[in-house]
């Protein structure tokens, strides 16, 4: 019996997953469309990274703020914090990419370059 019931729910789910086209084969869903990466949600990303693995307070992350003067972060906190935005957004950098990136707005826009989202939102 629980094969039986096995079976039938495999053959549900395979029906709602793979459509029939109008020859009456099995095609996959449309792909959803994600929204477009905004500078909004890199800020808000960054603030959490920084609350969580760095201790600074979410209100003190402001588009101004800068890594080493405003949140005191070292070289190593830095180089931790590309390694998390990387694995948040996905992407790959060298290092020298983010020498000139001393404030939240600019890893933002830096961050919105690399993944092609809307820096301007």
């Amino acid at each position: 019996m629980a094969k039986r019931a096995r079976d039938l729910h495999r053959r549900r789910t395979t029906r709602l997953r793979y459509p029939r086209g109008s020859s009456g084969e099995r095609r996959a869903r449309p792909a959803t469309r994600r929204r477009a990466l905004t500078r909004d949600d890199v800020l808000k990303t960054v603030r959490d990274i920084l609350n969580e693995n760095f201790g600074v307070p979410p209100e003190k992350v402001t588009a101004e703020a800068s890594f080493r003067g405003t949140f005191g972060l070292d070289s190593l906190d830095i180089v931790d914090l590309v390694y998390f935005l990387q694995k948040a957004f996905d992407f790959e950098a060298d290092l020298d990419e983010y020498r000139d990136l001393h404030t939240v707005d600019k890893l933002a826009g830096f961050v919105l370059a690399k993944k092609g989202g809307d820096a301007t939102a």
